[in-house]
């Protein structure tokens, strides 16, 4: 729908796809991705170990919705608290390089993991909103 006043506006957020394995969620390929990348930088083991525990999350999050949703919620709650624990410590080795082009790809990361991270809390609230429109029956 277009605004005159403010161009283009979206009143509602639809799914792109049909949504058949954690696979098919966006983010999940992303957070794959950048568990990649982290590794290749040749970080110490603890966060490359934090950038792979992500997306396992993520697809045990998808997997358990269809047995215990509020377990799954906390799950992907988890998930966003490890990206922040991931970002923080980022940020340390940001403050301890001291030349800026070493900086550049620990910004990039953290910029494109904060992204991910709003995506996964999005797909907690849409969750939600799935559960309330067709409870779960048990």
């Amino acid at each position: 729908m277009y605004n005159s006043t403010s161009g283009l506006e979206y009143k509602k957020f639809r799914v792109r796809g049909h949504i058949k394995s954690f696979r098919d969620l966006e983010v999940y390929k992303q957070t794959t991705l950048l568990a990649s990348k982290t590794i290749q930088m040749n970080l110490e083991e603890t966060l490359q170990e934090q950038a792979r525990k992500i997306p396992k999350t993520i697809a045990k999050s998808y997997g358990e919705k269809f047995v215990n949703r509020q377990h799954a919620y906390e799950m992907i709650e988890q998930t966003a608290q490890n990206i922040s624990e991931l970002i923080t410590e980022m940020d340390l080795i940001i403050a301890l390089t001291e030349k800026s082009e070493d900086k550049e790809p620990f910004l990039d990361l953290i910029k494109k993991y904060q992204i991910q991270k709003r995506k996964i809390l999005n797909l907690k609230k849409a969750w939600i909103r799935i559960e309330k429109k067709w409870p779960q029956t048990t």
